[in-house]
């Protein structure tokens, strides 16, 4: 595999908004290692990622990214914040975060802990409890319920 020659950094520099991404992503990350009564499952994790994330990064980099300056859309720099993004969200289980998130943004109540199973419902808990932007993807999967 050959070395990407961005760096998430760098494409900050070029797309600022590629921070807000990934502040969301710490935390949803946060909010799942934290407040997720159950195991969070890959299928959980990929679920959130195309839904909620996926579509904003190809807004900002990549070969759709027609409002992005021309170094940012090309495919190495896609390539380069997705993987990026997509780790920080998926970390191994030995770098979940359980301590020094901004707790801000969690609630200390259990209220909802049995009340979802699938990775819809959990998508849906994340964006209201954290107040994400709801993207296309995540809206029309709610017209498909």
């Amino acid at each position: 595999m050959r070395r990407n020659r961005y760096r998430f950094e760098q494409l900050c520099k070029l797309v600022p908004e590629l921070r807000t991404i990934y502040r969301d992503v710490i935390r949803v990350t946060s909010f799942l290692a934290l407040e997720d009564p159950r195991q969070t499952t890959q299928d959980d994790t990929d679920y959130i990622w195309y839904v909620l994330f996926k579509p904003r990064l190809a807004k900002l980099v990549g070969w759709y990214a027609t409002e992005s300056p021309e170094r940012a859309r090309e495919s190495d720099a896609y390539t380069a914040a997705y993987d990026f993004l997509y780790n920080a969200l998926a970390p191994s289980q030995e770098t979940l975060p359980g301590s020094g998130c901004d707790e801000d943004y969690l609630d200390d109540d259990q209220e909802f802990a049995d009340s979802y199973v699938t990775s819809g419902e959990l998508l849906s808990i994340i964006v209201e409890r954290l107040s994400l932007p709801k993207t296309d993807a995540y809206m029309d999967r709610l017209t498909t319920i």
